[in-house]
């Protein structure tokens, strides 16, 4: 393995640590335990990873490499600064929407499609649910940290948040949380399903529940803050 490849594969690694949920949707199963870490800190390890395998890049002469190296060292290059960039705009801070794009709702979106074929994957799946209320519990600190800052959300877009809330609490008894099922055949613990509802049902208290109280608020808390310019901008969907 050359050089340029072997940092291509440490960056991917480093993407992948950042976003353990799009691992597994991608089929590469060794982060199913695993939530994002969505504090200020969790970013700013993330960006000094992707910094350091950017750095090694930079080292790297592109005279002396192949054409394909050379492409795969300028790739890094730029991805590396994709994260650095996504880190520094903080769009954890405010990216409130009912679509997959933003933190919770990708949660909420994606967690429901995860595949159980063996036993570790059951166990992956228990842990995540086990973790979702710290996850929650970080996102709800990041907007109130944004709001606090001046980065404020789009009106409309927290209405559509909220009210997809209202529509999850509402719905108990189809839960998607609660899809991830093994397939006939599949060698799971019995108590796997159990297990697994009991972890949905404990954690929607200070989960969905009470991110759903704080987006509420937040959202009360950021229209207060606001002057006539940054309403105009917030219910445009303006960033400032």
């Amino acid at each position: 393995m050359t050089v340029a490849v072997e940092l291509a594969d440490e960056l991917t690694g480093v993407l992948l640590d950042a976003y353990p949920v799009a691992a597994t949707m991608l089929g590469l199963r060794e982060r199913d335990d695993r939530l994002s870490d969505y504090t200020a800190d969790g970013d700013a390890a993330l960006a000094r990873r992707a910094t350091d395998v950017a750095a090694r890049a930079a080292a790297v002469d592109p005279a002396g490499l192949s054409a394909q190296d050379a492409v795969t060292r300028a790739v890094v290059l730029q991805q590396a600064g994709a994260i650095n960039d996504r880190v520094a705009v903080r769009a954890v801070e405010y990216a409130i929407t009912n679509l997959f794009t933003a933190p919770v709702s990708e949660l909420l979106s994606m967690l429901p499609l995860t595949s159980i074929a063996e036993q570790r994957h059951a166990d992956g799946y228990l842990a995540r649910l086990g973790a979702m209320p710290r996850a929650l519990g970080e996102i709800a600190d990041r907007h109130r940290a944004g709001i606090a800052a001046g980065r404020l959300p789009v009106e409309h877009l927290v209405h559509a948040a909220v009210a997809q809330l209202d529509r999850y609490l509402a719905n108990r008894d189809a839960d998607p949380l609660r899809r991830p099922t093994p397939a006939d055949g599949v060698p799971v613990a019995a108590s796997y399903a159990a297990a697994r509802d009991r972890l949905i049902e404990g954690g929607k208290t200070y989960g969905p529940e009470h991110l759903r109280r704080t987006v509420e608020g937040n959202s009360r808390q950021s229209q207060a803050r606001m002057g006539p310019a940054d309403r105009r901008r917030s219910a445009s969907g303006q960033r400032q």
